[in-house]
């Protein structure tokens, strides 16, 4: 009796996962087959059990992405998906430049 609602409840959090993909993909404007072939992904990983978290953090970051993108909606700032690339590019770019400069400036004082 434990062994089958234990897998009831894997197989209930699993389809509960799965639907929370599919509607925040719909929020990102996928179409209906792409948010049902992602939202199977955790669906299927949870109900066998395999690679959990790994199906769990994919629906949290597609749940953040959804959440943020309704609330930039809300605040009318309109972003595209060109200024965040360029945002992520200038941003690795100062990260790069500033441990270059950290490298040279150690080997200029003979620090290892």
């Amino acid at each position: 009796m434990d062994e089958l609602l234990g897998i009831v409840f894997r197989i209930g959090k699993a389809l509960v996962l799965g639907s929370l993909m599919y509607f925040s993909l719909r929020v990102l404007h996928f179409s209906v087959g792409a948010s049902f072939f992602f939202a199977l992904v955790p669906a299927l990983l949870g109900s066998l059990n395999i690679m959990t978290g790994t199906a769990f953090g994919l629906t949290g970051i597609v749940f953040i992405l959804a959440s943020g993108s309704v609330l930039l909606k809300e605040a009318n700032i309109n972003l595209s998906i060109d200024d965040g690339i360029k945002f992520l590019h200038s941003f690795s770019s100062e990260r790069k430049s500033g441990a270059s400069q950290e490298g040279q400036s150690q080997s200029k004082s003979g620090a290892p």
